[in-house]
């Protein structure tokens, strides 16, 4: 074991640790010493490690190196650490194996943590998740992970949290982290069950390959999310943000579904000046949503949402939105009784514009701004057809006496 280094430590991240032992570790010898053997698989940080930094290793540390007991593969809890550092290009390699990290530390600080696979689809295996938060009133501080393959059934997570424990979710942050270059032959995650979360990446997910079913999700089942960025998402079904609650500011960008439907947000709750960009189904029966049973929305953007072989929307199913613009939202195929729509089959709608909607199907196929809405306020489409709307005109898409009682405002 390896003793434990008094003084200031040598990273500039840890001036507010510089009167705390930190033990540095700077080879693999140093850092399969610390790591002790629970059980089948079952590795953790051993008790009297409480600081830890890791310098930069040329090739990272080997997480298959300190197996023992016949395990071809092994997760590292925290355990007693309390921070855990790494140096700007020092990470953890896994290689092919379904090792990941178990944050299991009351307060633990992860700071730059980077968690690393072999990324090669033929050495693939059940790999769940890179890391696990299973404790309360934990910092993720510009942690990521990257080049890891999967084909695990139940799907691969890149910053997953306990579901069972809503302390730990609603307690713990992540600032400023990444999951990037991840594959699949199943469903491929980015972050889910992460709450208070501060402008994060999730970018270049794919589970679209030979065999590949998987459906790929950005960020799934989070909240509190502000300024998340996901673009370049490529799977069977591709979602960018799915079943969040209270986001601000959330963009998603170039979503590839290349079997089934594109939705850019399915299903989130509570977000202002939420944008999609570049939504594309084009292939199977799929369609291409911006924005699917998404309520409580302001100041919302659809832009560029397509689809080659079913209809595309701009907004599907939303109650309670404002300030909400669709644009360019087009079927590009000759399905014939395929159609496009700027807002389709929302309830409370005020303050929307719908632009350039269009379909090549022809046939049954239609384009319009606004279609099967009800109650429409200061809303507005160049759009020719508006059919099946309710208390609205419309010609002009104005409002009429028959949104509200008017005597109730007198």
């Amino acid at each position: 074991m390896g003793s434990i280094l008094n003084g200031v430590a040598t990273s500039s991240n840890f001036n507010y640790l510089k009167n705390s032992p930190t033990y540095v570790i700077n080879s693999q010898t140093k850092f399969d010493a610390i790591i002790e053997r629970t059980g089948a698989n079952a590795y953790k940080i051993a008790d009297s490690y409480t600081r830890v930094f890791f310098k930069i290793l040329s090739g990272g540390y080997d997480c298959t190196s300190f197996l023992s007991g016949g395990d071809t593969w092994g997760y590292i809890k925290t355990n007693n650490c309390v921070h855990l550092e790494f140096e700007q290009g020092a990470y953890l390699d896994f290689k092919a194996t379904q090792g990941y990290l178990w944050v299991d530390t009351n307060e633990c600080w992860v700071n730059c943590g980077d968690i690393r696979g072999s990324g090669v689809g033929g050495d693939a295996s059940a790999i769940t998740c890179s890391y696990y938060l299973d404790a309360h009133r934990v910092t993720f501080w510009k942690c990521r992970t990257s080049s890891r393959y999967s084909n695990n059934g139940d799907g691969f997570v890149g910053f997953l949290g306990n579901e069972t424990d809503t302390e730990n979710l609603a307690t713990s942050s992540a600032y400023h982290c990444s999951v990037y270059t991840i594959d699949g032959t199943t469903p491929v995650t980015g972050m889910k069950f992460i709450y208070n979360n501060y402008s994060s990446y999730v970018y270049d997910l794919d589970s679209s390959g030979s065999g590949a079913t998987g459906t790929v999700i950005g960020f799934n089942y989070c909240r509190e999310t502000v300024n998340p960025h996901v673009w370049d998402l490529q799977g069977a079904v591709v979602k960018g943000m799915a079943y969040c609650i209270r986001s601000t500011s959330p963009y998603v960008e170039t979503l590839d579904a290349v079997a089934s439907h594109a939705f850019a947000f399915d299903n989130c709750d509570q977000m202002s000046n939420p944008k999609a960009f570049d939504i594309d189904a084009h292939t199977g029966s799929g369609k291409a949503y911006a924005y699917y049973q998404c309520d409580n929305m302001v100041n919302g953007i659809a832009l560029q949402i397509t689809s080659t072989t079913n209809d595309a929307y701009g907004f599907r199913d939303c109650d309670m939105i404002a300030g909400c613009y669709a644009n360019d939202v087009e079927h590009t195929g000759s399905v014939n009784d395929k159609s496009a729509y700027g807002f389709a089959e929302c309830r409370m709608v005020g303050s929307c514009w719908a632009n350039d909607i269009d379909t090549n199907g022809g046939g049954t196929g239609v384009a319009e701004g606004f279609h099967d809405n009800t109650y429409l306020a200061a809303s507005y489409t160049d759009e020719a057809v508006n059919a099946d709307n309710d208390y609205i005109d419309t010609a002009d898409v104005q409002v009429t006496n028959n949104d509200s009682v008017p005597s109730v405002f007198t």
